[in-house]
């Protein structure tokens, strides 16, 4: 008979050894160990509980509870039998009379209502004891209570109307919030879908709280065990094990086995606990039904998930005013919350500013919800789980907003030579590959700590790898050098080619601000996402304590989640992956209807005034930065990539662009006067793309990469008939302060202080000194910086810092160590060796590409050559011959851009595109660009060379 248990108990025996006292309730259990959900699950299974039951035990006539203890106990008391020189005292529930006062078996007391009504919200006495037993319990009751408090909003109503309508919609919101998020999670949604559980629409969440529970299964933790309730210098506490036991005995629960058979369970053998109890049917409900293995997609096990689904079927289907019957309430939001830690960002703060560049978009943010699941749902697999099933297929549908900015409509339609803006059906066969929205790929296998998830923060010798500030103190220092053939355009140019690419946000905040990781505790009290990196001692710049002498560090968001698949963390692209001019059209339906006229096929814009109508549209203006530093006066722009007001040099080309696009709009226009203003729109924006990836093709990358490796990736035009860290390149290029020069390349009045100019427009505004076509001359007569380890202090101490503030900045840097770290990038190493360079044994082996100064720049921080993050690494190798870029660095952009142009069907070299409109294309520079959208009369023919007077 003993040998008869359920088949689904642990096969985990040694880690749910079980221990039993002979003729005793109490239950000796090892720690639990691994996690899979929130803590937050304990958290609301005791709001639940203690709602819907409040038991009432025995309480002598001054509500004091009954000494079971003594010699002479109350008959009422049900002690738990233990060595002779202890007790656990237990006073048993008190009954309740039978319906009707019928005669019956002993029943217990219910002193909260049987309905998810609130009613613990409601009332006072005693209901505040189960709430205290955890703090995180009653944290989430003041929630409640909060949270009705915050939706008494209408002042026309009666103190009771308000009272009553808040307690009905809170009421609903508990019931949706248990049934549509907890019960999924508690017995899984098999069982949750079989007892009829569900209603029409459901969500669930387990991003916010992620502090890890204990294992499902036989384990209680010793406090719980031992400890419970224990005063401090006493030896006396309670054990929740045996309470929960005797409990079950108190109100006559079956056994075990009868519930296994009710729930329609079949029987197995075990020897566990043959030598403990006498017959299978003692076996009590809690031992075993905590021993059962968990129903996949849930954290308890069959029986147990059938007794709760059981319990709120009826608690449901009996309850007159239950949620779903005809109501429609709002969802519950974190207004009812504050954040101590994630203080108000004051104007012009530097982490505003970058947050707000790298802002996630309401699209990015729901990708992100489904992400988080998968990312949680791929830990519980690694910490040995056989299987794991769950729908998540509500959590992968469109959204209001998806649903109308990228539509995904099928089937493809083949036929057509236009783009759809955000990149769907570009791959006909796979219509989301380069989708706006989507995952970012990478090169090589991430590189993780844990391997899905943990940045790398060790050596491979197991110390801790160097801070990234140290690193761009010692590596990374201005050192001011010009490259003797470039001009500054090619800095220009190849930031706006980044953003046309690429945008990767970071994790937002609360009311999705940017998070403010600027304590060095914000890992732990703001958000897991935050990764601060501390401020080394003897910094040559920022203090290393702050002025309460607390330790400062440069604050760190990390990516957004964009994974939508079982695996390790992967970031978002919040932008196609093509050379589609996505930078000045968008990459949603609602971002490009926002840019346009619909008149003409034209964009929308701004007109500041001036002689000549034809230069006299600038990008439209509004609120798209929405850390605009020089509003009001100077308004900030908008454009197809939000970040176009960065700094004025970037902003001046995006002029230039939306300038391209009106002209030959215009054109078309007079051509084909039947053409309408969608196909005029399409047509443009298929020209305007295609002489954007030709200069991209013809003029740039043969200048950053070589002729040898153009023609070795095939990414050369025909003559007729990379991402997180290689394109990063740009930033030792560019100079901190950028020149105004006239028509003849000279001074036309003082320079652009970058370290004052980031989220400042009010040069562009500035005709008395030229507007944009003195920032153009200025970007075409004056070099760039060499290619180089060394940045411009403007980057790497003054980023968006307050005007007037210095200490305000942050370092770019630093974020881009970080950045790679984040995303799980391989170190250098590995990417030397995807590039065909040997990979390096030592420190020395790196002589062949770097010189000796930056090899031992690089071994005074890092223990390791293998250790070298790949944006140091990168910078620190020599140029290759013919290239502005060194091997590693100009493989890994070849690489990219071999892709983008063979994974395009649109690429406006394939035969969608006229023979005759191809001529043309191929006619283009950026320097003709330039001259038909500006008052440029005359320039170097190739604008990333500087001008030779001999040429």
């Amino acid at each position: 008979m003993l040998r008869h248990i359920v088949t689904d108990l642990s096969a985990h025996s040694n880690l749910l050894r079980l221990w039993l006292c002979h003729r005793s309730g109490k239950v000796l259990l090892a720690d639990g160990v691994g996690c899979i959900e929130s803590i937050f699950v304990i958290v609301i299974y005791t709001i639940c509980y203690a709602i819907i039951n409040q038991l009432s035990i025995f309480y002598n006539g001054k509500l004091i509870p009954l000494q079971c203890c003594s010699s002479n106990p109350n008959p009422e008391c049900l002690p738990i039998s233990v060595p002779v020189d202890d007790c656990i005292s237990y006073s048993r529930t008190a009954p309740a009379p039978h319906p009707y006062c019928r005669l019956g078996p002993r029943e217990q007391a219910n002193q909260a209502t049987s309905y998810l009504d609130g009613s613990r919200n409601s009332c006072s006495g005693m209901d505040g004891i189960d709430f205290n037993f955890l703090p995180s319990a009653a944290a989430l009751h003041m929630l409640w209570i909060r949270q009705h408090n915050s939706i008494v909003i209408n002042s026309k109503w009666t103190d009771e109307q308000l009272y009553e309508e808040s307690r009905r919609i809170v009421v609903a919101q508990l019931q949706h919030v248990t049934y549509n998020e907890f019960l999924p999670l508690l017995i899984g949604r098999e069982i949750w879908k079989k007892f009829g559980l569900d209603s029409e629409s459901y969500g669930f969440s387990n991003n916010i709280l992620r502090k890890p529970i204990h294992l499902p299964g036989l384990h209680i933790i010793k406090e719980f065990r031992r400890d419970l309730f224990k005063a401090r210098n006493s030896r006396l506490s309670l054990n929740v094990a045996s309470h929960i036991i005797q409990v079950g005995r108190d109100h006559g629960i079956p056994p075990y086995t009868v519930w296994r058979e009710y729930c329609s369970g079949e029987k197995k053998t075990i020897d566990l606990i043959a030598d403990i109890y006498e017959n299978v049917e003692d076996v009590d409900l809690f031992v075993l039904g905590l021993a059962e293995k968990i129903v996949p997609g849930a954290i308890v096990g069959p029986t147990f998930a059938c007794i709760i689904a059981l319990q709120f079927q009826k608690a449901s289907s009996i309850h007159k005013y239950f949620f779903i019957l005809h109501y429609l309430y709002n969802l519950i939001k974190c207004n009812s919350v504050y954040f101590n830690y994630q203080t108000e960002f004051k104007p012009g703060d530097p982490l505003l500013s970058y947050g707000k560049m790298m802002r996630a978009k309401s699209e990015a943010v729901e990708i992100a919800k489904i992400s988080s699941v998968l990312l949680e749902t791929t830990r519980i697999l690694m910490l040995g789980f056989s299987r794991f099933t769950g729908n998540f297929t509500v959590l992968l549908g469109p959204g209001g907003t998806v649903e109308k900015c990228l539509p995904k409509n099928l089937p493809c339609d083949h036929t057509t030579p236009y783009r759809t803006i955000s990149g769907w059906c570009n791959n006909l066969r796979n219509p989301q590959y380069g989708n706006a929205f989507v995952p970012l790929l990478h090169l090589l296998p991430p590189a993780y700590e844990d391997g899905i998830d943990v940045p790398r923060s060790l050596s491979v010798t197991g110390v801790p790898l160097p801070s990234p500030r140290v690193i761009s103190n010692t590596i990374h220092f201005d050192l001011p050098i010009d490259h003797s053939k470039y001009t500054h355009m090619i800095m220009q140019f190849g930031q706006i080619l980044d953003h046309e690419l690429t945008h990767s946000p970071i994790t937002p905040g609360p009311d999705n601000q940017p998070l403010n990781c600027t304590r060095c505790d914000s890992h732990e009290t703001i958000s897991i996402d935050c990764m601060p990196s501390p401020i080394p001692e003897g910094d040559p710049h920022f203090p290393t304590y702050d002025e309460n002498g607390e330790r400062r560090c440069l604050p760190f968001a990390r990516s957004l989640l964009g994974q939508l698949t079982l695996g390790y963390r992967n970031q978002l692209n919040q932008l196609t992956a093509y050379l589609d001019g996505s930078v000045i059209y968008g990459s949603t339906e609602c971002e490009s209807a926002a840019l346009r006229t619909f008149v003409g096929g034209r964009l929308n814009f701004t007109s500041l005034g001036g002689a000549n109508p034809s230069y006299n549209i600038w990008l439209l203006s509004g609120d798209q930065e929405q850390d605009c530093r020089s509003t009001p006066d100077y308004p900030c722009f908008v454009a197809g990539d939000e970040r176009n007001n960065h700094q004025p040099g970037l902003t001046t080309l995006h002029n230039i662009f939306l300038r391209e696009h009106n002209r030959i709009a215009t054109i078309l226009e007079d051509l084909n006067p039947s053409w309408n203003d969608q196909k005029i729109f399409l047509e443009t924006r298929r020209i305007v793309g295609a002489e954007f990836a030709h200069i991209v093709y013809k003029e740039y990358l043969p200048k950053l990469i070589g002729n040898d490796l153009m023609s070795k990736y095939d990414l050369f035009p025909q003559s007729d008939g990379y991402y997180t860290a290689a394109f990063r390149f740009g930033h030792t290029l560019v100079r901190r302060f950028f020149s105004r020069f006239d028509k003849h390349y000279r001074n036309w009045t003082n320079p652009i202080d970058l370290v004052d100019n980031f989220n400042n427009v009010e040069a562009i505004y500035d005709e008395r000194r030229g507007g944009i076509d003195s920032i153009l001359m200025g970007l075409l007569g004056e070099p760039s910086m060499a290619f180089d380890r060394y940045i411009t202090t403007a980057l790497r101490n003054y980023l968006f810092a307050r005007r007037d503030e210095p200490l305000s900045g942050m370092d770019l840097i630093t974020i881009n160590i970080l950045r790679a770290r984040d995303h799980g990038v391989q170190p250098y190493n590995a990417f030397r060796e995807f590039c065909g360079l040997p990979r390096a044994k030592s420190f020395a082996d790196l002589s062949v590409e770097m010189d000796d100064s930056t090899i031992s720049s690089l071994q005074s921080v890092y223990n390791n050559v293998d250790d070298i993050d790949i944006f140091p690494g990168l910078l620190s190798e020599r140029p290759i011959k013919g290239a502005l870029m060194p091997p590693t660095m100009a493989c890994i952009v070849a690489e990219q851009f071999r892709r983008t142009k063979r994974c395009d069907r649109f690429f406006y070299e394939n035969d969608l595109t006229e023979t005759h409109q191809l001529d043309e294309i191929r006619k283009i520079s950026l320097g003709a660009v330039l001259c038909a959208n500006s008052l440029l009369a005359k320039i170097q023919p190739d604008v990333f060379v500087l001008p030779d007077e001999f040429l």
